[in-house]
């Protein structure tokens, strides 16, 4: 199995020896599981085809999707031509709302503010084969501030909170969204917090770093994801 890594952000140098760069994050995340290849994205990198891949996934970025980078731009029509073809997608965080955006969704800055640390959703839509794994109290690490606010045709929501009514979403039968990162680490979460402290707010970072202590179910995720580009269709 050949899974296209959209790359759409770098970590800092000072932060690199904590969990590396993003291809490392999910290269441990799916420990060796499948084939990853990387695709500088940010850099303005493109797959020529949505062929070049049995499956693709987006990672999370500090940019925000509504940006007016034209590499988001270019990424939004790529994202929505390997939904066309059917390819299974799979975007986590920024990668989520960007699927969101380019369907005819909308991302916004959530009113409520930053989520960081450890995140609790309720599972409260179908739970399709794939998603067995997950359990219906589901925790994984988080760090954003924009959310999607409105949902494109077809999608669905799958689990969310008061704090993010949409924190996992399915558009069809070959693409899925999760707000959450599965592929962080709980040190390296600990070390964004507090980069961003000024911009996050300092309670709001102590409280996420306490909520660093609980077990998450990464793994389970990681576990679904694998499920998912395996379906047959």
């Amino acid at each position: 199995m050949r899974v296209g890594l959209l790359v759409c952000d770098h970590v800092r140098d000072e932060l690199l020896p904590i969990a590396g760069d993003y291809p490392d994050m999910f290269a441990a995340l799916f420990g060796g599981a499948v084939e990853l290849c990387s695709y500088d994205v940010v850099s303005g990198e493109l797959p020529a085809s949505v062929a070049e891949c049995d499956a693709w996934i987006t990672t999370g970025s500090a940019a925000s999707v509504y940006d007016p980078e034209p590499w988001i731009r270019r990424l939004g029509s790529f994202v929505v031509d390997v939904i066309g073809a059917q390819r299974p997608f799979v975007g986590i965080c920024f990668g989520m709302q960007l699927m969101a955006q380019a369907l005819g969704g909308e991302v916004a800055k959530a009113p409520q503010g930053w989520q960081v640390g450890v995140s609790h959703v309720t599972w409260t839509g179908p739970r399709p084969p794939w998603a067995s794994p997950i359990p219906t109290d589901l925790k994984l690490l988080s760090s954003h501030r924009d959310q999607v606010v409105a949902l494109p045709t077809r999608a669905e929501v799958l689990a969310g909170s008061p704090h993010c009514p949409v924190a996992v979403i399915a558009v069809g039968d070959h693409a899925i969204g999760f707000q959450g990162h599965p592929e962080f680490t709980a040190p390296y979460v600990a070390a964004l917090c507090e980069g961003r402290r000024d911009r996050i707010g300092g309670d709001v970072v102590d409280i996420a770093i306490r909520s660093l202590d609980e077990a998450t179910d990464a793994s389970a995720v990681a576990a679904a994801i694998m499920a998912f580009i395996d379906a047959p269709g």
